[in-house]
This record gives structure tokens, sequence and C-alpha cells, in this order.
């Protein structure tokens, strides 16, 4: 798990993170592409050994989670695109366009519905090769990298560092 958080908390140093980005975030660079793979090897491992997975389940379910993966990662790209679009719509002193403003909101919330349904879809395919109980377990699974993340990345805003930053390695505890 130590190792887990480490290559989560370098992926958020260097500007990547799993789930919902920052808007100005750059997500999408080599270095991005192979932390993403080294924490998503890293998870599928954890997932493997948690879940008691057998060599078939463990191939099935990787593949799974990576094609959602991409999915989600295409859909949060939009939605960054979408708001770089909202904020220069929205810029102070100049009056909005209201249609153009109505179909970007409308284009974030319906992005925002289909980054949710990919977890749904997701979670009805692994009904195909994981127990109920194996699905439970990478849910909770799942939802403790989630608040990893999370509480790495409010650490670093607390600290003020910026996306960018290297992180520096922890003294010994």
């Amino acid at each position: 798990m130590k190792r887990m958080a480490l290559v989560v908390a370098v992926a958020l140093g260097l500007g990547t993170s799993i789930g919902r980005a920052q808007d100005s975030l750059e997500l999408d660079g080599p270095r991005a592409e192979r932390l993403r793979v080294q924490i998503e090897e890293i998870f599928a491992q954890r997932l493997a050994t948690e879940l008691g997975l057998t060599a078939d389940q463990s191939a099935r379910t990787r593949g799974i989670l990576a094609t959602w993966a991409t999915k989600r990662r295409g859909l949060e790209r939009d939605e960054r695109r979408l708001r770089v679009d909202l904020s220069a719509a929205m810029r102070p002193g100049v009056a909005a366009d209201e249609a153009a403003v109505t179909r970007l909101v409308d284009a974030i919330l319906n992005g925002r519905l289909a980054y949710m349904q990919t977890f749904k879809d997701e979670n009805a395919e692994l009904a195909g090769v994981l127990s109920p109980v194996q699905r439970a377990q990478y849910i909770l699974l799942r939802d403790r990298l989630m608040q990893r993340v999370q509480q790495i990345r409010n650490q670093r805003q607390a600290e003020g560092v910026g996306p960018g930053a290297r992180l520096r390695a922890r003294p010994p505890r």
C-alpha cells in the first residue's frame, strides 16, 4: 500500500490524477501516461491479491478497467475543454452570449452524467467476471484509493505546492 501511495503522490506531483482533474492541469503528456500505467499496474496487482482473482479473472478485469479508464479520461479531457470555453464566454466586462453559455453548461452537465454512467457500465461488465462480493471489494478498494488521492491533493494544496512541483522524499518514520 505504501508503494501505491508513493506512486499516486508522484503522479499528483507531476500533474496527473485519477478521477476528476482540475481545469488547469495537463494530463495528457508522455510522463503522465507512464505514471498512469504504473498506478494502474500497482492497483491491478493489489486488486488481484485482495480479491483472490484467478489469472483469467485478473486479465479480464484489467482489460475492462483499462477500457473504462480510457473512456473516462476522454470525458475528463472534454470537460476541461468545455470549462476553458465557458471561462472564455464568461469573461468579466464582456456581455456573455446566453445561448453559448447555456450550450456549454448543458454540455458540461451531460458530460458529468456520462462520466458517472461509465462506473455503472463498468460494474455491469465486471459482473460477468467477478462475483458480487469481489465487485463490492473492488468498489471499496477503489474508494480507498480515491480517498488517499484526495488526501494527498488536499495536503499539497495546504502546503502551497502546485500540481507540477516535484515531491521530496519523506523522512522515515
